[in-house]
């Protein structure tokens, strides 16, 4: 569908914002473009539109030189949303929709509308369902009102390729998704093709097919989708401590962030553990929030906690927020302490006769897969120390407050000590 060679240009001729940029918009395919600001993702459509003049380099249209179309026979095939969303006159919503069928009218006498004009008017409003809006001004509307308002004047265009430049800008999130599932609605059923500016990179990840980041006008990358192995070439483009995990739902990457002022809870002691010892529970509080995989009964899997509350109450006990909750009727909850290579480590366990019960937690940073890998290797250390095959739950967690501080290199010896030393104590306990 578009086919862009080796572009290059921008407004000051001698020094582009753009540089030997190529890529490919397949038709039917949502493409998006990625990039801090200023790396030249709106230059690129500038160029693409003619609105400013390319210096080398250019882009076939279903094989034909985009310059080669006359600006009409161009909106009939193109749209563009941009960012911009101020109308000089007082137009109602429904009137600024029907700017859509320019196209379609200027070869007629008096630009006269058709029956055809209205209904495609029609259709491009209630998708983007402003039926209820058509006699507002559109001066009146806020700025996502505007935004949805603009959406449905590029599709009144009924247009093979949509360009859009930020199309959820000032859209909260229930409009931003019902925005990308109309594009993707129709990307499926009308093949329309998309080309999309998007500055969020998890909206990118799931509704996009392909993704080309930019950087210093570069085109530096083309994939199908965020891998782990992106997050250093994300740092670098975005100048940010970034993150790339899996979607919990979908077979989606998802980035998240880490600010560079770290936010921690200021620390009372040297230990980032502090446990109280009532008399029909223990409270294990942690100083800040620990990362934690909790398997079994009850287990929440990977979470975030701030304690663990261990009861012989089997009611419902109040269990403050964030608290992982174990329930020992009748059995006791021995608790061991120590430091590991200049980590703090405590190892908690309880057997109710038949079961084993263990729970581990370090301030030792480690990712999700360590604790996944940790969990494993406790549950095997459990195997070999008893005659019969146990279960029972498995708690581990982390500090990742000190992350940075920590190399591969010490992760790896560290892990290696902490399953000596939890085999040694859980023997200790038998």
């Amino acid at each position: 569908m578009l086919h862009v060679q080796n572009l290059s240009g921008g407004y000051d001729k001698k020094h582009p914002a753009v540089h030997d940029v190529s890529f490919q918009v397949e038709k039917g395919s949502f493409f998006a473009l990625l990039g801090p600001n200023g790396s030249g993702k709106t230059t690129i459509i500038r160029l693409l539109m003619g609105v400013i003049p390319i210096s080398s380099g250019g882009a076939l249209l279903d094989g034909k030189p985009i310059d080669r179309y006359s600006s009409v026979e161009l909106a009939q095939k193109v749209s563009v949303l941009s960012q911009e969303n101020q109308m000089g006159l007082d137009f109602t919503v429904e009137e600024i929709v029907a700017l859509g069928r320019y196209p379609y009218q200027a070869k007629r006498l008096f630009h006269e509308e058709s029956e055809t004009d209205r209904e495609a008017v029609k259709e491009a409003m209630k998708l983007t369902h402003l039926d209820s809006y058509k006699s507002k001004p559109f001066i009146s509307l806020s700025g996502g009102e505007k935004q949805r308002v603009l959406l449905a004047k590029a599709l009144a265009q009924e247009p093979e390729l949509i360009i859009l430049d930020e199309p959820t800008n000032h859209l909260d999130i229930k409009h931003t998704l019902e925005i990308l599932d109309l594009l993707k609605k129709l990307q499926k059923e009308k093949n329309l093709t998309v080309l999309a500016i998007l500055h969020d990179l998890n909206i990118a990840s799931i509704y996009a097919d392909a993704l080309g980041m930019l950087k210093q006008g570069k085109l530096i990358q083309i994939s199908e989708g965020f891998l782990k192995n992106d997050e250093e070439l994300l740092r670098k483009v975005y100048e940010t401590d970034l993150h790339i995990a899996a979607h919990p739902e979908m077979a989606k990457m998802q980035v998240s962030f880490m600010p560079r002022q770290q936010i921690t809870s200021k620390r009372v002691s040297t230990s980032p553990f502090s446990v109280n010892e009532e008399k029909d529970r223990l409270i294990l509080q942690f100083d800040s929030q620990l990362r934690t995989l909790a398997l079994g009964k009850d287990g929440d899997g990977l979470a975030w906690s701030a304690g663990m509350m261990c009861t012989n109450i089997i009611s419902n006990a109040e269990v403050p927020e964030h608290y992982i909750r174990w329930e020992y009727p009748e059995s006791s909850i021995e608790c061991i302490q120590e430091d590991l290579l200049g980590s703090s480590c405590i190892l908690m366990k309880h057997w109710d006769g038949a079961e084993v019960h263990l729970a581990l937690f370090t301030e030792f940073p480690l990712s999700d897969i360590d604790l996944m890998n940790l969990s494993i290797s406790i549950t095997e250390s459990r195997m070999k120390l008893y005659p019969v095959s146990m279960t029972g739950r498995i708690v581990v967690g982390t500090d990742r407050s000190k992350r940075k501080n920590k190399t591969d290199e010490m992760k790896k010896v560290f892990l290696e000590e902490l399953k000596i030393w939890v085999l040694a104590k859980v023997q200790n306990l038998r």
